[in-house]
């Protein structure tokens, strides 16, 4: 009984081994890591240039939101990176470009 039982698991493993090397499943998922790859980072691209379109356009007067949470006004822009902004009537800050998350609209 055991005998018939194993002869017969042993075929069962034997028909559903790959027929084979396993070359075309190695290429296969090496495929759809490659395009998975190809769609994180094309999305990350698409998100760091609007991010950079978004910087590029800032002026004097935009209210803007920090990455700490906080809503300001941009008072001056500086060459250095630098940007002057109003939390509140008597509080002006200077922050790094780099720390304004986004522009808010006044919609």
């Amino acid at each position: 009984m055991y005998e018939n039982m194993l002869s017969h698991s042993t075929f069962l493993a034997q028909a559903a081994a790959p027929k084979g090397d396993g070359m075309f499943s190695l290429l296969i998922m090496a495929l759809l890591f490659i395009g998975m790859m190809f769609i994180l980072n094309s999305s990350q691209r698409k998100r760091q240039k609007e991010h950079k379109t978004m910087m590029d356009s800032l002026k004097n007067g935009d209210e803007v939101l920090t990455a700490g949470g906080l809503y300001a006004t941009i008072v001056k822009i500086k060459d250095d990176q630098r940007v002057e902004v109003r939390l509140s009537d008597d509080t002006r800050v200077q922050l790094n470009k780099s720390f304004i998350q986004s522009k808010v609209s006044k919609d």
